[in-house]
């Protein structure tokens, strides 16, 4: 059972990746209308430094404000939506509760993995 439980969260991790990677094309695509330099923008907005990639998504969402009309809880969900994203590709202990060698932990494992799904 708890290894039945392992590949289903193994598989889940692979679609998530896919469509965070599909999320992120989208994101560069529209810092392209914004900056000059999409690239280095998106480097910036992926940034370990939580105070720099603050820092860029709060600039980039008021020239994108100035261009286009913005849901007021559009830059709530793009926040999490990087928070989640950094946490998924570079530190999955953060999660609490994360463990693939209990049922529990698979539990919170798929409830992250539901959570960031419902962002993209």
């Amino acid at each position: 059972m708890l290894e039945t439980q392992k590949l289903h969260v193994l598989a889940r991790i692979g679609l998530v990746l896919l469509l965070v990677q599909a999320a992120e094309d989208v994101m560069l695509l529209c810092l392209g209308f914004v900056f000059a330099n999409p690239s280095a923008e998106w480097e910036k907005l992926h940034a370990k430094d939580e105070a720099t990639q603050k820092r860029t998504l709060g600039f980039f969402l008021r020239e994108l404000r100035g261009r286009v009309a913005i849901n007021e809880d559009f830059d709530d969900v793009l926040t999490k939506f990087l928070s989640m994203r950094n946490t998924f590709a570079h530190n999955l202990k953060e999660v609490p509760g994360w463990n693939m060698e209990t049922e529990e932990g698979m539990v919170a494992a798929q409830k992250f993995l539901g959570e960031l799904v419902d962002r993209v």
